[in-house]
């Protein structure tokens, strides 16, 4: 699933990061996505999730939970009087597997990185990511970051003051775009900020809209509800 992409979540005290010292850009952003590591042991963030489909809007609400490593999205259909999820997604770093009417189903290998909310941390290191340019953004300069992930390229638009992630391109081997364009930061707490919406686009076309109800952390998530045995397409709570 690529849904979970969409979000992203930048931790630490802001710095402007001079313009000729771009490995230490990149081991900022490094830095940052421990020290998020270290302060959000537990984080959800419900978003209303539109696909913009030629037969019109289809719209649905998407629950991510994050504890560690382990991820789960819950989808459910908007406005539904029927309590039962459409999708459970869960994925940690040694598998992932999925919940629908099916039944469940395993994925080979894990899909940790690329489901992780915070996507600045998909293997995000010096050494596994590289600085190819400089651009402006919506009026803001920003670095462009190159990161490799299973024979797929990414790309971010970092803002080079303040470093949140603006855009993010991922291309298919075939040559295929898909963008993220993320706007209306909100700071959660200290600063830890989001983008209050995040659009989708394949190619030139607008294929989703996320805009972010709400976000909480630390609100001690228990470990079965990343249990794949024990997850039901009941919604929690129910």
């Amino acid at each position: 699933m690529v849904m979970a992409c969409l979000l992203a979540v930048l931790m630490c005290a802001m710095r402007t990061i001079a313009a000729g010292d771009l490995p230490a850009a990149l081991r900022t952003l490094e830095d940052r996505c421990e020290s998020r590591r270290a302060a959000l042991k537990d984080l959800t963030i419900v978003t209303d999730f539109v696909i913009h489909s030629p037969n019109g809007d289809i719209p649905s609400t998407h629950t991510i939970r994050q504890k560690g490593n382990k991820v789960r999205m819950d989808v459910e259909k908007a406005g539904s009087d029927y309590p039962r999820l459409d999708f459970v997604g869960v994925t940690d770093d040694k598998g992932s597997w999925t919940l629908s009417g099916a039944g469940q189903s395993k994925r080979q290998g894990s899909a940790y990185n690329q489901q992780d909310p915070n996507f600045v941390c998909w293997q995000f290191t010096p050494e596994t990511s590289k600085v190819t340019g400089e651009e402006v953004v919506r009026d803001r300069d920003c670095y462009i970051v190159e990161v490799q992930v299973r024979g797929t390229t990414n790309r971010l638009w970092v803002d080079r003051e303040n470093l949140t992630i603006l855009q993010h391109d991922e291309v298919a081997p075939s040559g295929t775009v898909t963008r993220w364009v993320a706007s209306a930061f909100h700071t959660v707490t200290g600063d830890l900020k989001i983008p209050q919406k995040t659009e989708m686009y394949i190619g030139d076309h607008l294929m989703a809209t996320v805009i972010v109800q709400s976000v909480t952390f630390n609100t001690g998530l228990s470990d079965d509800l990343f249990d794949p045995d024990k997850v039901t397409l009941d919604p929690v709570g129910q």
